[in-house]
């Protein structure tokens, strides 16, 4: 599992560094209005396969991964929830995500007082 998700990670990385427009700069995936200037095709805040494919970046490269349910677009709350997924930010909870964090340990008990008859 761990393999996994050290692949699908890089591929993430992969896919920022090639998502980038010239002169772009930063790790990680670029912010939604970078990738949908460099996808979207005809500008209607969806990309679809064929316009990702024409782009010709990383998206249509990666495509399963990214349309996340399979209706054969990508918009914004996707590509939030693929974000999240590698970055512990929104959509982190998703499907597949884990069981969420154990809740903190509760404070240890005071210490017995010393006793005086002693």
């Amino acid at each position: 599992m761990k393999t996994l998700a050290a692949t699908l990670f890089g591929l993430i990385v992969s896919s920022a560094a090639l998502a980038q427009p010239p002169g772009g700069g930063g790790g990680g995936l670029p912010d939604n209005a970078t990738i949908m200037a460099n996808n979207d095709g005809n500008g209607d805040g969806e990309i679809t396969r064929a316009e990702a494919t024409e782009a010709g970046l990383a998206l249509g490269q990666n495509w399963d991964m990214f349309d996340l349910n399979s209706d054969g677009k990508v918009v914004a709350a996707e590509l939030d929830q693929v974000r999240g997924q590698f970055a512990g930010g929104p959509g982190a909870g998703g499907p597949g995500a884990g069981a969420p964090p154990a809740p903190p340990a509760p404070p240890a008990p005071p210490a017995p007082e010393a006793d005086e008859d002693e």
